[in-house]
């Protein structure tokens, strides 16, 4: 068998990249069937209505991840470790991407290049996400800190 696309014409290429695109959503994402992806089946449903081939969604998907190993590398010293598996990462990963594609929609930043707008913004919120998890951990560990802010008042 030889899948190459020499062996299609550019119409058949063209249908086989819409429907893979079209259902990435139910074969991505699940869990039963292998690996799946680290984002929840509405954000690759988002993804399916940009991306006009496999290849579009799956070097999106490649600059999510770099955007998420920049985060743990710049930040190895604190031991940065970013869960993709993590449902409220998961939320947020997909209202970031719909704010995303509104702003690019939207061209009020007047994007460039919407790659590296999409790794900055990637990478801000695997930042914004990383301090709420260090902030969570640092007040469990530190009850009495958080009492002490709560008591304060001013007379």
């Amino acid at each position: 068998m030889d899948f190459s696309t020499a062996n299609f014409s550019p119409a058949e290429i063209e249908a086989q990249n819409r429907d893979l695109v079209k259902h990435a959503d139910e074969f991505l994402t699940d869990e039963d069937n292998g690996l799946p992806v680290f984002l929840e089946p509405e954000a690759v449903q988002l993804l399916s209505f940009w991306c006009r081939t496999p290849q579009q969604m799956r070097r999106f998907i490649g600059i999510i991840l770099n955007a998420k190993y920049a985060v743990e590398k710049e930040h190895k010293d604190l031991g940065v470790w970013i869960l993709l598996d993590d449902p409220d990462l998961k939320k947020m990963m997909t209202k970031t991407l719909r704010r995303y594609f509104n702003a690019l929609r939207s061209d009020e930043k007047h994007i460039k290049n919407v790659e590296n707008y999409l790794y900055g913004t990637m990478q801000n919120l695997f930042g914004v996400w990383w301090n709420q998890q260090a902030a969570r951990e640092y007040a469990a560990k530190h009850p009495k800190e958080q009492n002490i802010d709560d008591e304060r008042t001013w007379d």
